[in-house]
């Protein structure tokens, strides 16, 4: 079975906006992504897929699924 066929289910909405301020410090954590799937001896692992509008410096996301400021 194809991990497309069973994919994640995101306890919050994707879509969400956050606002950050300019001084904020690096390490602090933006959000936290939660998913689960259906699918049994499946690890999850998370990444940031489009930096279209930001540079990819700024920020990453850790296999926990925070999004943490990385970079100014």
């Amino acid at each position: 079975m194809s991990p497309l066929d069973c994919p994640p289910i995101f306890a919050k909405r994707l879509d969400n906006v956050y606002y950050i301020r300019e001084n904020s410090p690096v390490g602090r954590v933006v959000t936290q992504l939660e998913a689960t799937t259906s699918e049994i001896d499946t690890e999850l692992k998370y990444k940031l897929a489009s930096t279209d509008y930001v540079n990819e410096e700024l920020f990453q996301i850790d296999q926990a699924g925070r999004v943490i400021i990385s970079g100014t």
